[in-house]
């Protein structure tokens, strides 16, 4: 019997690893990585191809310990509070071809988060993995590494000079206990890191550090993201002079050391900012931060307070939007305010434009996102502070103001402002608004090309008359995705709307038909 030759695609490399990209690892679903594992046993053209699929990416070092005999690892069982869990520790020496069946496992590994309470590895487990390597790189082609409690040079191991992205810490507490050992040990890593990946292009520090960490950042020369919490503000000049250096991501705690220091102009090559702000943040030291910034390219910019507790924070972050606005004004193209919970006295007050007059002098905003969760009292936005917003943004494509739940807009009436002085607008979210509409054919139907119309707070809109509200809204909005809208509302009411402008919709094309085909008669 005469041999068959295998198909071309088979005998393509690179087509059958387009068509393994489509298996969802990264999901942990077991289906997706028993289908690779069936894969890689059919025939020789699928088994590179599906391996690498598979070990693409790896949540813990335990499936390379488990490449190893159950003489050399010894799986011990811990309990925790809820459960009883596996912990791998390597006993025994282990022998040549063993390692050698891992390493060639590792090398297909591209991403690799690990840690010693999450992942079940015992924590002398990456000591030894140095010690067998003799401190070279187990995954040569390892691009992005998540660790959540580093040791020093014990991942020596880990340190491939194909490293691109490194993540310190799961979330919000980068230590479980704090202590000064864990603080050492993470600034070791950090030395060591600058030290063996100088080319390192993203740096992600979660959660607090000690100030002593911070120091070695300016050593990446090639950083380009950068996250991280200032616990000392002398370590913004350093991090001002880095020239490579495009996303910044910053968390001011509520107690940063050295926070009166004078920062020098710098950030000069930034393109995206994130300011986060805790409850009690010296807001000098944020203030001072902003206008040190000189970045010709800023363009996308985020601010978030957790919590205001009175007006003197509430003006104090108000003012440090009023630095940023005038520093970088002329360059930003999107920004997004949110604040948490903003508590008023019962004296105070809080106006709703505090937050937003000092972004009307930002006239080349395109993205505008301002987000209020809960404030105690509040002087709702007026018919005069919608057109101030809407004659400052000229250029505006994306406009979302989300307020209080018991505030209300004036009437629909103000949107004509956004017709008129916002010919780019496509997407507008506002808060809940009264639908007392008197004189409805009063308004020409328009040409704007608005496309998605929500409401941020819908569920406390009034809904008097929904024929005419919908009748407007055509008039000055005619091109609406109502799909699109729709999925954006959740009051019942709204739904009619929208669903009484699509059938206006329909009549106007079946009109302009007719029109076109001559049989529209008087």
């Amino acid at each position: 019997m005469d041999s068959i030759s295998p198909p071309r695609a088979l005998q393509n490399d690179d087509i059958l690893r387009e068509i393994f990209q489509y298996f969802r690892i990264g999901t942990r679903l077991d289906s997706e990585r028993l289908l690779l594992v069936k894969a890689a046993c059919i025939c020789k053209a699928f088994l590179e191809p599906a391996l690498a699929q598979l070990w693409k990416e790896l949540d813990s070092l335990v499936p390379i310990l488990r490449l190893l005999s159950s003489s050399t690892v010894l799986v011990e069982h811990k309990e925790d509070y809820y459960n009883t869990k596996n912990v791998y520790i390597i006993h025994a020496p282990v022998l040549a071809h063993e390692w050698t069946r891992a390493t060639y496992y590792a090398r297909l590994v591209r991403k690799l988060s690990c840690g010693y309470m999450t992942s079940g590895i015992h924590p002398s487990v990456p000591s030894e993995l140095n010690y067998i390597g003799e401190g070279k790189p187990l995954f040569p082609s390892l691009t992005s590494l998540e660790v959540y409690r580093p040791s020093g040079i014990d991942l020596l191991f880990l340190m491939s000079p194909t490293l691109r992205d490194v993540k310190i810490g799961p979330d919000s507490s980068l230590f479980w206990d704090r202590k000064a050992g864990d603080l050492y040990a993470c600034g070791r890593f950090i030395c060591t890191l600058s030290l063996q990946v100088p080319s390192l292009r993203t740096l992600r520090i979660s959660g607090s550090s000690h100030p002593l960490l911070l120091g070695y950042i300016p050593h990446f020369k090639q950083l380009q993201t950068l996250e991280m919490t200032v616990n000392t503000a002398s370590i913004l000049p350093l991090v001002a002079t880095m020239d490579r250096l495009t996303t910044l991501f910053v968390t001011f705690p509520n107690e940063v050391a050295d926070s009166n220091i004078i920062i020098n102009p710098g950030f000069e090559t930034l393109d995206r900012l994130e300011v986060h702000i805790t409850e009690g943040c010296p807001m000098l030291c944020v203030s001072r931060f902003l206008e040190a910034i000189s970045s010709p390219d800023l363009q996308h910019a985020l601010f978030t307070s957790i919590l205001l507790r009175d007006s003197r924070a509430w003006l104090d972050f108000r003012n440090c939007l009023a630095s940023f606005a005038l520093r970088c004004g002329s360059t930003v193209q999107t920004i997004h305010i949110k604040i948490g919970t903003a508590w008023a006295r019962d004296e105070e007050t809080y106006g709703m434009m505090d937050h937003i007059t000092p972004l009307l002098a930002m006239r080349q905003l395109k993205r505008v996102h301002v987000e209020y969760e809960y404030i105690t009292r509040h002087t709702p936005l007026t018919r005069e502070d919608i057109t101030a917003i809407a004659t400052a943004w000229p250029d505006i494509t994306d406009l979302t103001i989300e307020c209080p739940p018991d505030h209300k807009l004036p009437s629909l009436d103000c949107l004509v402002d956004f017709t008129s002085y916002c010919p780019n607008l496509r997407m507008l979210a506002i808060p809940g608004m009264a639908t007392e509409l008197s004189h409805v054919d009063m308004y020409p139907l328009l040409d704007h090309g608005l496309k998605i119309l929500a409401q941020a707070n819908p569920r406390y809109m009034s809904m008097e008359d929904p024929v005419n509200t919908a009748r407007f809204l055509d008039h000055i909005f005619p091109h609406l995705d109502v799909s699109a809208s729709k999925k954006m509302c959740t009051q019942g009411e709204w739904m009619n709307v929208f669903d009484i402008i699509a059938a206006l919709q329909a009549a106007r094309v079946e009109q302009m038909r007719r029109l076109e085909k001559g049989e529209y008669k008087e």
